[in-house]
């Protein structure tokens, strides 16, 4: 349901940055981003990335040619041409987070964590209270093993947003890969009084 949910999220961005972007393109290539949207919206992702990449040879520094052939490129599951525009808009706007945003959450998703590390610090560079970074980099750096550095992190982004379910819970089982078993408790006390059906903490403090 998070994955479906993040999509259409994703989706509804695409669609925005089209239509606020296709009336500075002449006409010709505003046809061929609208022909695009229309594909994806029935389902014929390579159809859509065909009418990007030949949008691409008249536009070949427009940040949204490259953001949307990132996005439709992770749709298709071509990850190495995804990662590729993605950077390739960064560069056309060079203070920009979305790129960064779905850089980061893309290498997450394949398990290229020191990648999805480092797109999480450029992030954070140009936004330090991102919510997305900061998780995102606690995220990458646990699946590191690197677990006190993600405390760390986890812990700075706690003091932004001292409520998230998400990150009280990642912090509650740092602390116990890191032995710290009474403070994993507490925290997940706390985790249970702002969301009661939390299966982890359910689970763990049940033993």
């Amino acid at each position: 349901m998070k994955n479906r949910a993040l999509t259409l999220l994703l989706l509804a961005l695409s669609w925005l940055l089209g239509a606020a972007s296709a009336e500075a393109l002449p006409t010709g290539a505003s046809v061929l981003l609208y022909d695009s949207y229309a594909a994806e919206a029935r389902g014929d992702n390579e159809a859509a990335i065909s009418r990007m990449v030949t949008l691409l040879g008249t536009q070949p520094d427009d940040y949204l040619v490259h953001y949307r052939l990132g996005w439709l490129f992770s749709r298709v599951k071509k990850y190495k041409n995804a990662i590729d525009h993605y950077m390739r808009a960064a560069k056309a706007a060079p203070g920009s987070l979305e790129p960064w945003l779905a850089l980061s959450l893309l290498n997450l998703d394949i398990g290229s964590y020191d990648v999805a590390l480092g797109a999480s610090n450029a992030l954070l560079s140009r936004d330090p209270k991102n919510y997305y970074g900061l998780l995102r980099s606690a995220a990458a750096l646990q699946a590191l093993k690197r677990h006190e550095e993600a405390l760390a992190a986890t812990d700075q982004a706690l003091e932004l947003y001292p409520l998230d379910t998400l990150l009280l819970e990642k912090k509650g089982y740092l602390l116990r890969e890191l032995g710290r078993v009474s403070e994993s408790d507490q925290t997940l006390v706390q985790l249970l009084l702002l969301s009661p059906q939390n299966a982890y903490a359910k689970s763990v403090l049940k033993k």
